[in-house]
């Protein structure tokens, strides 16, 4: 839930335009959706293409965790630590703590 409300604050501070592109990426099924509805049914030369299609999303998702975490890290360590805050807020105000949690 925070990260919903941190993303809302994020959106509003966007030119319109920004904001346009966003509600039109949320319009539509996003990739999770589009490779769970693309599973073949039962035997199929598509069940190979489908897992590494699988694989592959899997992989995307690894790295967007491993961003975040490194983020995450670059804030504590570099942000935080130094002026010796525990509750930091980013540029525009919004907490930290979503970082955590996702």
């Amino acid at each position: 839930e925070k990260l919903r409300e941190a993303m809302g604050k994020f959106k509003l501070s966007m030119p319109l335009a920004h904001q346009e592109f966003i509600d039109g990426l949320i319009a539509v099924p996003n990739i999770r959706q589009r490779i769970l509805v693309s599973r073949p049914v039962g035997e199929s030369s598509d069940s190979e293409h489908y897992d590494a299609l699988v694989r592959a999303f899997n992989r995307v998702i690894a790295r967007v965790l491993d961003f975040r975490w490194q983020h995450w890290q670059y804030v504590k360590n570099f942000v935080m630590k130094p002026g010796n805050i525990s509750h930091a807020v980013g540029t525009g105000g919004t907490s930290f703590d979503y970082l955590q949690q996702h």
